[in-house]
């Protein structure tokens, strides 16, 4: 028990990086802009830990909300095999509880590190892409035909 729940845990804090950013990491971070970049950074690590902490407490409510009537019911045809019902009820409840609790303590993460990110974006913005972007239109050739290409 302690195990699953330990590797629940990891799985949770260690979430994969590779999520699309609603701001572009400024190729060098000593600029002005590394602060409303760290911010961020700090903001969607609070937010994706939300979300694992939502995720794994859903499973393990579902795991328990499954488990507990099973135990609940005193009969021979258990689909649990040679464990007792009292000890599925009880796995049941504690899944059901534990999985609870992190939905719960989700909700701030979520909600804080969202609004961390959307006033770090805000920051990025007011502070660090005051030049507007240059586009322009260019008639290319290549192996393959004309076409209109545009750099920005």
């Amino acid at each position: 028990m302690r195990r699953i729940i330990a590797i629940i845990i990891v799985a949770c804090v260690t979430m994969s990086t590779t999520q699309a950013k609603n701001i572009i990491q400024p190729e060098n971070p000593s600029t002005a802009c590394a602060q409303a970049w760290q911010n961020y950074q700090k903001a969607d690590a609070l937010w994706k830990t939300g979300w694992g902490l939502f995720g794994a407490g859903l499973g393990l409510g579902i795991a328990g909300g499954l488990m507990y009537p099973f135990g609940a019911l005193d009969n021979s045809s258990s689909p649990t095999g040679n464990l007792s019902s009292q000890a599925v009820a009880t796995t049941g409840f504690a899944f059901l509880c534990v999985g609870s609790g992190m939905v719960v303590a989700s909700v701030p993460c979520l909600a804080v590190g969202q609004v961390r990110r959307k006033a770090a974006f805000k920051e990025y913005e007011e502070n660090c892409s005051s030049q507007q972007p240059v586009v322009s239109f260019y008639l290319q050739s290549s192996s393959n035909g004309l076409g209109l290409s545009m750099r920005f």
